[in-house]
């Protein structure tokens, strides 16, 4: 039997694939730098990799967040012969994994990258859709219950507010700043009118990977919270703002 890793595992989306897996009847490691996991590995350190991972597993990589990721991970996948997945959501991480795409080819390993739900729900939806040629995807996510706010999510979320990003239009990743511009988009109801503002998402290099003419991929995220998306605004714009919203992240 191959072993299944789950890397940050006794973190929130870590437990959360930990549990999806159990319930399939499929059991797992749990991987962490604590020592109360099942299995100590630093996904940073290339010898404690060496030291925690085998030819033959497979890895589920959930430790972000990914806007600080080097690429030893994959770089041991390709030395000792395992297969990965992640849950990437940055942009620049991703791209880092495709730059290796063609070594990941030629040793027959499987890496899987920006396996996110929201990635993965984004590709679905404009497969379901029906248009086989699709041009533009504009994304909008409206966080729907308190489970999504865990640390994990409110930190993706502040590496745009504010910060340089990327986003693909017209066929160009161009250069923004996170949460510096908004759209309002009607939904069906109950939800109605939202919205949006402007943030960073790797479906802008993995969704044309899919569909090729596709030149426009814009993410907007609506907080649903009274007075977070004002509060953001100011923090897009004023350094001292943002500071004082990451020291409040935590509560």
């Amino acid at each position: 039997m191959r072993r299944i890793i789950v890397l940050g595992g006794l973190g929130f989306f870590g437990a959360a694939a930990v549990e999806r897996l159990q319930m399939d009847g499929v059991a797992s490691l749990r991987a962490s730098r604590r020592a109360t996991a099942d299995l100590q590995v630093n996904v940073e350190e290339m010898a404690s990799l060496r030291g925690a991972l085998r030819e033959g597993d497979v890895v589920i990589d959930t430790v972000g967040p990914f806007q600080d990721r080097t690429t030893a991970l994959v770089e041991a996948a390709l030395e000792i012969g395992f297969d990965l997945i992640d849950i990437a959501d940055s942009l620049a991480y991703v791209t880092k994994l495709y730059e290796l795409q063609e070594q990941i080819d030629a040793s027959g390993i499987r890496v899987l990258t920006a396996c996110s739900s929201l990635s993965a729900v984004s590709a679905a939806m404009v497969r379901l859709s029906g248009i086989e040629d699709p041009i533009r995807v504009t994304e909008v996510l409206l966080p729907a219950t308190r489970y999504t706010a865990n640390p994990g999510s409110g930190g993706s979320l502040l590496r745009s507010v504010g910060h340089p990003i990327r986003v693909l239009r017209e066929g160009r990743l161009v250069n923004r700043t996170g949460w510096s511009e908004a759209r309002t988009v009607r939904l069906p109801s109950p939800i109605g009118t939202v919205r949006g503002y402007l943030c960073e998402s790797p479906d802008a290099v993995t969704l044309p990977r899919i569909w090729p003419r596709i030149g426009t991929v814009e993410f907007y995220v609506d907080t649903r919270v009274p007075g977070f998306n004002a509060v953001f605004a100011l923090a897009a714009r004023w350094r001292s703002i943002r500071r004082l919203v990451a020291w409040l992240q935590p509560a």
